[in-house]
């Protein structure tokens, strides 16, 4: 199963101090509103550095955190993975908040990749909706769909 997210405003929201501190270089003499400098060549750098601190987040065996841009997909590997999909999600939703990033609840999917799911978990207070395809810019990770399904156009 893939569950595919999206960060809401992801450059106008990400917290300056998060971006510092993973940065490691905590400076107060400059006041900062947040988000990253619109237009910037810098922008999309100092966004990565946010998201790699997602990307260090364990979630343990079979289940991967991908990305592309301000889009996020949780790979689930095995059916096991499954009933740990709303920890998963409620753990990268707080790390979220944290760094000053806000997934957009409007925009979560759920793609079988091989066997359906049992059920498409429950994300925000609503039940993230099944798709069998979904266009997608890159997912990386060496992923190969199960034969005869349709995945990723």
């Amino acid at each position: 199963m893939a569950i595919f997210l999206d960060l809401e405003k992801a450059f106008e929201l990400a917290d300056p101090d998060a971006i510092l501190a993973a940065l490691g270089q905590l400076s107060p003499s400059n006041p900062r509103v947040n988000g990253t400098p619109q237009g910037s060549v810098l922008s999309p750098l100092l966004f990565s550095v946010l998201v790699e601190s997602l990307l260090s987040i364990d979630f343990s065996g079979g289940i991967t955190l991908l990305y592309c841009a301000d889009d996020l997909v949780f790979v689930f590997s095995h059916r096991d993975c499954y009933n740990r999909a709303p920890t998963a999600l409620t753990h990268l939703h707080e790390r979220c908040c944290e760094l000053g990033l806000r997934i957009n609840l409007g925009k979560p999917k759920c793609m079988p990749l091989g066997l359906r799911p049992p059920e498409c978990p429950f994300f925000g207070g609503h039940q993230l909706d099944l798709v069998h395809s979904l266009r997608y810019f890159l997912i990386g990770g060496g992923l190969s769909p199960p034969p005869g399904n349709i995945w990723l156009q």
